[in-house]
């Protein structure tokens, strides 16, 4: 589970979300004055009657996995070191018993203890739990051991032994955990460390709370955030998840101060930003959302979100009608995409047999958006007569102008600059002549052009022309892709 609770409002993360109650309020009391070692097991159950489930079958199926353990274990007589116990129960825990991780944050099964040992299956807050109560019965040293949105097991040895439940018990060092290259979306300066009983039950807490917040219960999913913080004010996921249910809710103001909590403690943490930024294009504050998310590429151009989550936002801008900050966004993050790929000249272009954009024959990379296949089939295997293509790239702009798009097409066609609509002329049309103007800033912008032949002659053909030049410019020149092209097909 290496992704981040509370990235709810900027990308999905699937499953479908059972209705809950609020979590008793009883657990967190009794967290709060529960003796340091209370037992992983009452933990547990207390959990689980808190959340309104019977604790007996969970009782119930961890005592039959304890004596498997036990004669597993015996038969193989455990070793002392700690690294090779952590090999075994690994062995036992995931080739024996069949356990095994499920990332899903939405799915209420995946955090609740009895659910996992009924499924074999569970995300790694869930699975932790679990392994600590065997380890504690076992009378093995285990502790939970936590990373930014991520918990796991931990073996108290001279150095501790970190086993990693969602990767079928691998040992991984801390160094792993803090991820310094950043692949992983982790923030600077990661800390990792072991929890205590009550910190784990403040992860349980915020988790549920998470899952109340997928299911729009914002004003419950809240006060658990806040319960979770009172019992572990370094939570930073909980501040996180707060911070998303405000924004859910408009409250902007309180959004941003819990975001900015997250940013004290994480610096530079990429959801954050995200999320920070998604809140400040909500509020009307354009800008601002343009400035958050330049911080964020410049430290991590290659989150797997940040695509989606800039589309998301531009799209709430466009809505706004604020073109500009809406192209700023796009620009930046090409701009970072484009220090990590490279540019290439031409736009990829997919060919459809039919004119709905459901049958794909072939997408190759066109050196420009100028055709002329008359009576012919624009290529093999695409019938000559009611066909579409959707040519997908960039469109790099020299310089802030006002520009010109001039089409002349047969029959329909759509364009579209950083997901705004600037071409719209759908229609069956033997000579469809048509045009659209933009505002366009200085860089690298989303393009798409949606071209449909129904029957007859077929052909495109698209100029561009900027205010300030005396004559309108081939597109060619302006077209551009992040990828190496396999196959340029020359101008016809």
């Amino acid at each position: 589970m290496l992704l981040a609770l509370g990235l709810a409002a900027l990308c999905h993360l699937g499953g479908r979300a059972e209705p809950l109650g609020a979590l008793d309020p009883a657990f967190a009391a009794w967290l709060r004055d529960a003796p340091k070692t209370a037992p992983y097991e009452e933990i547990a159950t207390r959990f689980l009657e808190a959340a309104g489930r019977d604790p007996a079958a969970y009782r119930a199926s961890l005592g039959a996995l304890e004596r498997e353990a036990r004669a597993f274990f015996a038969e193989r007589a455990a070793p002392e070191a700690a690294a090779k116990r952590c090999e075994l129960l690994a062995e036992f825990l995931f080739d024996v018993r069949g356990f095994a991780a499920d990332g899903d944050l939405r799915l209420a099964e995946n955090l609740f203890p009895d659910a996992i040992l009924e499924r074999r299956r569970g995300y790694c807050l869930g699975l932790t739990l679990i392994i600590l109560d065997l380890g504690e019965r076992l009378g093995w040293p285990l502790a939970g051991g936590a990373a930014p949105r991520h918990v796991f097991v931990r073996y108290a040895a001279d150095p501790p032994v970190n086993f990693e439940t969602t990767l079928r018990g691998e040992s991984h060092s801390d160094a792993w955990y803090r991820d310094p290259a950043g692949a992983r979306g982790t923030p600077e300066a990661a800390p990792v460390e072991s929890l205590t009983r009550r910190q784990l039950g403040a992860h349980l807490i915020n988790n549920h709370g998470f899952l109340l917040l997928e299911q729009g219960n914002g004003a419950e999913s809240r006060k658990e955030f806040l319960a979770a913080l009172e019992l572990f004010p370094g939570l930073v996921e909980a501040s996180m998840n707060l911070g998303v249910a405000h924004a859910r809710e408009k409250r902007f103001d309180d959004a941003l101060l819990a975001f900015d909590a997250v940013l004290s403690a994480w610096r530079n943490d990429p959801y954050a930003r995200l999320n920070r930024a998604s809140a400040l294009a909500s509020a009307g504050r354009a800008r601002d959302a343009v400035a958050e998310i330049e911080k964020l590429l410049a430290t991590h151009p290659r989150l797997p979100e940040l695509a989606e989550s800039v589309e998301r936002m531009r799209a709430a801008l466009n809505e706004a009608r604020a073109w500009a900050e809406a192209q700023a966004v796009t620009v930046a993050l090409h701009r970072a995409l484009a220090a990590e790929q490279g540019v290439w000249p031409g736009i990829p272009g997919s060919y459809f047999r039919d004119e709905g954009f459901e049958d794909c024959a072939k997408t190759r990379v066109d050196a420009d958006i100028s055709f002329r296949w008359r009576w012919e089939s624009p290529l093999a295997g695409v019938p000559r007569d009611h066909f579409a293509v959707r040519w997908q790239g960039l469109l790099e702009i020299p310089a802030a102008d006002h520009y010109t798009f001039f089409v002349t097409c047969s029959d329909g066609v759509r364009l579209w600059v950083d997901g705004r609509l600037v071409v719209d002329s759908w229609m069956r049309a033997n000579d469809n002549v048509t045009m659209g103007e933009a505002e366009l800033i200085e860089g690298l912008h989303d393009f798409r052009v949606d071209y449909f032949e129904y029957y007859g002659e077929a052909g495109i053909k698209i100029v561009l022309a900027p205010k300030r030049a005396e004559f309108p410019l081939p597109l060619a020149s302006f077209l551009k892709h992040l990828r190496p092209a396999k196959e340029v097909a020359p101008k016809k």
